[in-house]
């Protein structure tokens, strides 16, 4: 079978650490690029022993397994697609909705001092934490889009 290369620039460094992580369509960290021309992996969620580290909430299975095999050559076995996982808006809901929608807002909110950042991202990283063990839901797929 032909597979020709195709050149499409999705990022441009030498990153020899990360790029030995694997890929995960439900990534448990996010690769954020520093101030100083540092790329820097911040983890999202806890990462278990001989996990790996296309999000599985906004693209079926087959699509995100067409585009993985197309565009990086392997079939994706990560836990989100083993086990299907269903797309954002088929999640299931943990939190009643006035308390999921208040803890989001203020995870995702940036009308605070300049040390709270910090402070709100050690909340939305301690109830991401929280959340896990209800891998697949709503709320934790959307702390870890608001701290990425």
């Amino acid at each position: 079978e032909d597979k020709t290369c195709k050149r499409e620039v999705l990022m441009e460094g030498i990153y020899p650490i990360l790029s030995m992580i694997n890929h995960s369509c439900a990534p448990n960290s996010q690769p954020m690029n520093g101030s100083d021309d540092n790329l820097a992996l911040y983890v999202l969620r806890p990462i278990k022993k001989r996990l790996y580290c296309v999000k599985f909430a906004i693209t079926p299975l087959q699509e995100r397994r067409e585009y993985l095999s197309e565009n990086y050559y392997f079939e994706c076995q990560c836990e989100a697609c083993a086990n299907d996982y269903p797309l954002l808006e088929n999640l299931n809901v943990v939190l009643q909705k006035d308390m999921k929608h208040e803890s989001i807002r203020y995870c995702k909110s940036n009308k605070h001092d300049p040390k709270s950042p910090v402070d709100m991202l050690k909340m939305c990283l301690h109830m991401i934490n929280k959340f896990d063990q209800h891998t697949p839901c709503v709320e934790l797929e959307e702390l870890e889009t608001g701290v990425s």
